[in-house]
């Protein structure tokens, strides 16, 4: 029995991915048509897996799942699946970009001290990525001049991104030095209350929330993400956004379609 898609595949839930092909096969531009034979083929829509199977891929879409071979065409690609897996591909939900896994961020002066550990890793960051199935980012707390992760690389995974608003004097920019927070928080609110200060030449227009939003959405964000974090262990006191901030942000975000996320380490908050 050959099974037919008739409309475009969600690229969230059934974008396949042979983990086993190589890195220079998989980079290729595929024009022609792409059969995978003789795979098994193992998806959370199937109760077991299906094996000796055919998949036909036409214009970068699943066209059929077939347990009989699959005759190609002229110009059609062929793999051999045997004794491999073909499965969905993974989305990684939650990944910061910006900061390397014991360096911190990128920029930063651990990963200057360790300038050539920093190379290595980003040369070999998304291979990783796509070696064990996962296609697809969410940078939780991003903009698109932080996302130049994949400028010079032809195999990377697709890269989605919120965008982060944060109270301008809370976390987690109580953090940082403000050309870091320039460069990696462009969309911070500022509310003019007493204890907020706001930078020499910066324009508290562009930092309401509608007008946050209203970037974020500009830049290519599909979500937006919101900090409800007053400190740890004994501290309680980091100012958070106000009730009626965080409304306004709401209603923008919904207005442009955005979903909007939370960052919230405890019950309180």
């Amino acid at each position: 029995m050959t099974t037919h898609f008739s409309k475009p595949m969600n690229p969230f839930l059934i974008s396949f991915l042979l983990t086993i092909i190589s890195v220079a096969e998989a980079g290729q531009a595929i024009a022609a048509d792409l059969i995978i034979q003789n795979t098994t083929v193992v998806s959370p829509e199937r109760s077991t897996p299906l094996h000796h199977a055919s998949v036909l891929i036409r214009d970068g879409k699943i066209e059929a799942v077939s347990e009989q071979p699959i005759r190609p065409k002229a110009n059609t690609q062929v793999l051999d699946g045997s004794n491999l897996f073909l499965k969905p591909s993974l989305m990684d939900s939650h990944l910061h970009t910006l900061v390397i896994p014991g360096l911190g961020s990128k920029g930063g002066q651990c990963s200057q001290k360790f300038a050539r550990m920093t190379e290595l890793y980003e040369q070999q960051f998304e291979r990783s990525l796509l070696y064990f199935g996962v296609t697809q980012i969410l940078d939780p707390a991003a903009h698109p001049a932080t996302l130049a992760l994949s400028q010079n690389r032809a195999l990377t995974p697709d890269i989605f991104h919120c965008g982060a608003a944060p109270l301008a004097t809370g976390y987690p920019t109580n953090f940082m030095d403000t050309d870091a927070i320039d460069n990696t928080l462009p969309y911070r609110i500022y509310e003019n209350t007493p204890t907020e200060s706001s930078p020499h030449n910066l324009d508290l227009s562009q930092h309401t929330p509608e007008a946050v939003v209203r970037r974020m959405s500009d830049g290519g964000a599909i979500c937006l993400k919101l900090f409800f974090e007053d400190g740890w262990d004994l501290i309680n006191d980091w100012p958070m956004l106000s009730d009626e901030s965080i409304e306004r942000v709401i209603h923008a975000a919904h207005a442009k379609n955005l979903k909007v996320i939370g960052h919230a380490n405890a019950l309180d908050m």
